[in-house]
């Protein structure tokens, strides 16, 4: 499948030669989602500030994963085979990777599919 005529953004400076994203959508719906999910990781997960009262910041990691696949018109198992490409250039840029945890990273079918019921 080519990145050619998709809505989504492509991040051509981060494609080979620059970076370790390829031409195929999955890799640049991936790296969508990480950004994504990098933000709501800082603002929901770590070093979280709740006052007394407040309700406690949440952040649904998989159904933002599903839903880039579905943005991108790609399967989301098919965009959970590009963490190491993700996580190529996350290195390349000095930017921190996500958690290696199954609540942010998504790396199987079998845990796409078990926890889109929750």
């Amino acid at each position: 499948m080519s990145i050619v005529g998709s809505n989504m953004p492509i991040f051509l400076g981060y494609m080979a030669p620059n970076g370790f994203l390829d031409e195929h959508p999955e890799s640049h719906a991936l790296w969508n989602y990480y950004l994504c999910a990098r933000g709501a990781y800082e603002r929901t997960i770590k070093d979280v500030i709740v006052l007394e009262g407040d309700p406690d910041p949440a952040a649904n990691f998989k159904q933002l994963f599903v839903n880039m696949a579905q943005l991108y018109g790609v399967q989301p198992e098919a965009m959970a085979k590009c963490w190491r490409q993700v996580d190529m250039q996350c290195d390349l840029i000095n930017m921190p990777r996500l958690p290696d945890e199954d609540r942010y990273r998504f790396n199987s079918v079998d845990e796409i599919f078990t926890k889109r019921s929750n």
